[in-house]
């Protein structure tokens, strides 16, 4: 947290203008510029003119990038999903909002907003959560077996490490309804379809190899023009390998992964690297969709996808419960748990 008295006259006089009538300070803080290695729009980050703020009724992200005069503000509407990556130390980010830009060749840019590279971000993230709790939500009543689940919650054996991130995740008053690993040979076929184009691009890198390899013979190819014809066909097969051995390490990846639904929120938490921690409030969970697999296994994407048209198979950047069994189940669970804002 930083003192406002700590920031330049110049960042404290936007600050003040940017909030309310009756708004209050509860949070303020800028990025670690030893980690704040974020591009914006192809110019470099600027830190010291970025300034971030909770208040007693939104988030505001100032300044940033090549728009130092920029405000972004976030109602607990807008606070429903949220992502935290959690380094060693402590510091991390805590993403808000993720926007996925057309290109206009089909595809899509992603630009990701949010408190950036702060300190104690784990409690930065319990702040914003607490303002996002006051969201008005419609009345409702929890579905008899989402009671059920509550009172005697399935809960099988994890790993020790997300035991405990488990457990350290959970609030004062928060009860466990629901956690399961994802299983490791869903991640596995979902990797299986990179390699219906990787595997034909290995294959081609390998007769390109062999053909360019009588020119290593040929006298006449020295210097650079035989650092073309080894290093492409060479660059070529890296690039078809490594996509190839993907898969298994998507299932290695899965053993790394708990998904989780509490009485007051849905979760998923990776320790595959960086602890991410990714939370859905009631009113996030609205765009839940379930994809049914084989043996009443499925994925159950909890993010709103990127287009109305998008194949559900195809929208691989959203999130939510991957690989998990008795998928049918688990979203009658998150049906019952998720609420939309009061009218």
């Amino acid at each position: 947290m930083t003192d406002i008295a700590d920031l330049s006259t110049l960042l404290q006089n936007r600050l003040r203008a940017a909030l309310t009538p009756g708004e209050r300070l509860v949070w303020v803080g800028q990025p670690i510029a030893a980690h704040y290695m974020k591009f914006a729009y192809g110019y470099p980050a600027l830190p010291g003119s970025t300034v971030y703020a909770i208040t007693s009724a939104r988030v505001l992200l100032l300044g940033g990038g090549d728009q130092p005069d920029s405000v972004r503000s976030y109602a607990p509407a807008q606070l429903q999903q949220l992502e935290r990556s959690e380094h060693e130390g402590g510091w991390g980010d805590l993403i808000l909002e993720t926007d996925y830009v057309s290109d206009g060749d089909g595809g899509y840019t992603t630009e990701r907003h949010g408190l950036l590279a702060v300190a104690d971000v784990r409690r930065t993230h319990g702040l914003v959560a607490a303002l996002a709790a006051t969201l008005p939500l419609a009345p409702g009543t929890p579905h008899p077996s989402f009671l059920s689940a509550l009172a005697a919650p399935a809960i099988p054996a994890l790993p020790a490490r997300l035991r405990h991130a488990l457990r350290d995740e959970l609030g004062p008053d928060e009860r466990l309804v629901w956690a399961a690993q994802p299983i490791p040979a869903s991640y596995l076929k979902k990797g299986y379809r990179k390699w219906f184009f990787y595997i034909p691009w290995t294959l081609f890198a390998l007769i390109i190899g062999v053909l360019s390899a009588m020119a290593v013979w040929n006298v006449q190819v020295r210097g650079w023009d035989l650092l073309l014809v080894v290093g492409v066909p060479s660059l070529l097969l890296w690039i078809g390998i490594y996509h190839l051995v993907q898969p298994l390490r998507m299932r290695r990846d899965a053993l790394g992964v708990v998904h989780a639904i509490t009485s007051a929120r849905a979760l998923t938490i990776a320790m595959n690297g960086p602890l991410v921690v990714r939370t859905y409030a009631p009113a996030g969970l609205v765009h839940a969709l379930c994809a049914d697999g084989a043996h009443d296994s499925g994925d159950l994407l909890l993010e709103a996808g990127f287009g109305d048209t998008t194949p559900i198979e195809t929208q691989l950047h959203r999130h939510g419960f991957m690989g998990i069994d008795e998928v049918r189940h688990v979203e009658r669970l998150i049906g019952h748990l998720k609420q939309a804002p009061a009218m």
